[in-house]
């Protein structure tokens, strides 16, 4: 079930620390807007739209304090048309009023949040980096940023939700022994993405389009997943099961199975199918030679054994240890 998470981690690898550097993308919009370079701008805009969107955002909030400067209004246009272009939508249009009419109190949880979405970015890169299958651990991060990301849709701040959501399904997809809960916690993760996306106008990009489809193979997925859990409810199994009990007949515990065992020595094994079966180390038949010489397996026992080494790029087997063996 965790296939159509796959396809939402490949999309979703953390954005905000995925944008390239702010300045070096700032100045290569300022010159193409200075150049009257429409394409190289819609090409930057393609390339990196999260970058886009906090430069445009720190346009608006500049622009909030500073009405006097003229400048901004004509960089703000220019990417405004460069984003139509590109992703057919009023989606900076949105951004631009939204600064604007952005209250004191709402601009301060907004920042709050802000920096509570990067912690949680670098918190997740941790968790991941040391491949945690500690459950708690992933659970109170995904926990956190559900409240972050409820924090950004009570300011408005749409697309910042989205993104929010984003890594709360990678967050998911990262839980140990899923269960049928999480899979839908994970499916409900991609629609408020795209329900905040759409409000926004921005739905024709890649990642937008392929978390759509993993939408559709996920509400799939989990109408099978709940038909093989009513199956297996009745059949007397427990709904919350993880692991390996999950594969257990439902009254293994009710049933003992005995067996007599017993034991004799095997003076002289039989030759083994495998040579790494039997009660010798895995690695009974690795020998070290020197430049020249013969060395004994000392683990094989039907009979004296040696690895020779006449020169340096031969080798062979021998019962005596001589060449002529």
């Amino acid at each position: 079930m965790k296939s159509f998470l796959l396809i939402l981690a490949f999309f979703f690898l953390p954005l905000g620390l995925a944008a390239q550097d702010m300045g070096t993308w700032t100045s290569q919009a300022a010159a193409a807007i200075n150049a009257g370079d429409d394409a190289a701008l819609d090409q930057l805009i393609r390339q990196d739209p999260q970058t886009c969107l906090r430069h445009f955002k720190g346009l608006a909030f500049d622009f909030r304090r500073n009405p006097d400067n003229e400048k901004i209004p004509a960089r703000m246009a220019a990417l405004k048309a460069s984003w139509v272009r590109a992703y057919k939508g009023d989606t900076l249009e949105k951004l631009d009023r939204w600064a604007q009419l952005l209250s004191p109190r709402n601009a301060s949880a907004y920042e709050q949040a802000e920096q509570a979405l990067a912690k949680g970015f670098a918190d997740y890169k941790k968790l991941k980096d040391v491949r945690s299958q500690e459950r708690g651990a992933w659970e109170d991060l995904g926990d956190s940023m559900r409240n972050v990301a409820r924090g950004f849709e009570a300011v408005g701040a749409g697309l910042d939700a989205a993104q929010s959501y984003s890594l709360i399904a990678l967050i998911i997809h990262e839980l140990p022994e899923s269960t049928f809960d999480d899979e839908r916690d994970g499916l409900n993760a991609i629609e408020q993405f795209l329900s905040n996306r759409s409000s926004w106008e921005w739905t024709t990009d890649d990642q937008y389009l392929t978390n759509e489809n993993a939408r559709r193979v996920g509400k799939a997925g989990l109408a099978a997943m709940a038909a093989e859990r009513k199956r297996r409810e009745e059949s007397g199994y427990d709904a919350n099961v993880r692991g390996v009990s999950a594969y257990l007949l439902p009254d293994a515990d009710d049933k003992e199975l005995v067996s007599d065992l017993k034991f004799k020595l095997l003076r002289k094994p039989q030759l083994d199918m495998s040579w790494q079966g039997g009660s010798s180390p895995l690695a009974w038949a690795r020998v070290e030679v020197g430049t020249k010489g013969a060395k004994r397996f000392d683990w094989f026992k039907g009979t004296d054994l040696f690895m020779l080494r006449p020169a340096a790029n031969s080798f062979g087997v021998s019962l005596d240890g001589q060449e002529d063996g």
